[in-house]
């Protein structure tokens, strides 16, 4: 379970559970899943993005995003090919909007790292751009497309192969 005030928990599925807090994102613990999250450090006054794996802690409440007065959670993904789009405010408002592909950006760390610094500049605001989810058929018509590709690209025009090329099977030597 993940709260909008940067922590998460792990708990059983006993039906007497109960949360405190705002809930931000609730559903079973896969413990391979790579999550991304953006936060604003305190201490610091920048905005960080990391990514990490959540560990089963069962019944305690952990903190993901830095502990420092004045941070707070922006948002979190688990969605591959997650872009963040960055807008400048304050003396830097008239700077382009800066685009970063999260996967890209940082590798895995632990959950418990600060991760690194989105920019240095005023930010106004920071947007999560996940993309769109394939239907089950739109994947299998991809995997139609890379197939007919792979067998088009294994295929040779043998009048294309000089004539003193050796058959396959014997040996050559480079």
């Amino acid at each position: 379970m993940i709260y909008k005030n940067g922590t998460y928990c792990t708990t059983n599925f006993d039906v007497s559970n109960h949360y405190e807090g705002e809930i931000f994102r609730i559903e079973k613990l896969r413990i391979d899943k790579v999550w991304a999250a953006i936060y604003f450090d305190g201490e610091s006054k920048k905005y960080y993005l990391k990514r990490f794996k959540f560990e089963i802690n069962s019944n305690l409440t952990n903190n993901f995003i830095s502990e420092s007065e004045g941070s707070f959670f922006v948002t979190i993904t688990d969605t591959v090919g997650s872009q963040a789009i960055i807008e400048f405010g304050g003396k830097h408002k008239e700077r382009a909007n800066e685009i970063v592909v999260v996967d890209d950006f940082i590798s895995e760390k632990g959950w418990k790292a600060k991760g690194k610094r989105l920019t240095s500049y005023e930010v106004e605001q920071i947007t999560l751009i996940e993309p769109p989810v394939l239907e089950e058929d739109e994947i299998e018509d991809i995997e139609d497309i890379e197939n007919i590709a792979d067998s088009e690209v294994s295929e040779t025009d043998e009048s294309q192969i000089p004539d003193d090329m050796p058959p396959d099977d014997e040996p050559t030597l480079f």
